[in-house]
């Protein structure tokens, strides 16, 4: 199951990222039918409902936010092949990159260090590197989530002993309380 949900998600990231900066009615419609192949609902109503009001959240927050459609619908589903599966985590996602003004490239750097980090299991200093780029004090607030000094986080990530879910959801989290609404600012 899971190596399926990777292949619908590389998929879909093929698809969105061979057009422009706006969905059209055939990428939407290819959209809904790729976010239906990704629902864990077990009726395919429930998935039909599911993938709708994915595609019409992505959609809103792209009118809303300064990034385009497909790199809200990347980062949202590397977000979702990572086990994130609420729209919290892609709207405080959204919401710290924004407030930094980065541009869709920067969404997309920051979802992908932070799909690297859950499929290695383990926060490692590259990928928080790579997200601190993306959002600068990524890793500030991730120590702070997870209730240690910077000093302590990065001992504790050298050694391999911080468990990437778990400091996620707390970064997650701290990126809510910093950051939240951001990402109208840049309208």
């Amino acid at each position: 199951m899971r190596k399926n949900i990777g292949i619908i998600a590389l998929t879909i990231i093929a698809v969105l990222m061979s057009g422009g900066a706006r969905a059209s009615d055939g990428e939407i419609e290819r959209m809904t039918l790729l976010m239906k192949g990704m629902s864990t609902a077990t009726t395919e109503a429930e998935k039909d409902t599911e993938a709708k009001k994915d595609v019409d959240s992505l959609l809103y927050m792209a009118e809303k936010a300064p990034f385009d459609v497909k790199a809200l619908a990347d980062a949202f589903i590397r977000l979702k092949t990572a086990g994130f599966t609420g729209s919290d985590y892609l709207q405080a996602l959204v919401d710290a990159v924004a407030h930094f003004n980065g541009n869709s490239g920067t969404l997309h750097q920051a979802a992908f260090a932070i799909q690297q980090m859950v499929t290695i299991r383990r926060v490692s200093i590259e990928e928080l590197k790579q997200l601190d780029e993306a959002i600068p004090n990524a890793s500030q607030l991730m120590a702070r989530g997870l209730g240690l000094s910077m000093a302590d986080m990065i001992d504790k990530v050298s050694k391999g002993q911080v468990k990437s879910k778990e400091a996620l959801i707390l970064m997650f989290r701290q990126f809510e309380i910093t950051f939240a609404g951001d990402y109208f600012v840049r309208q």
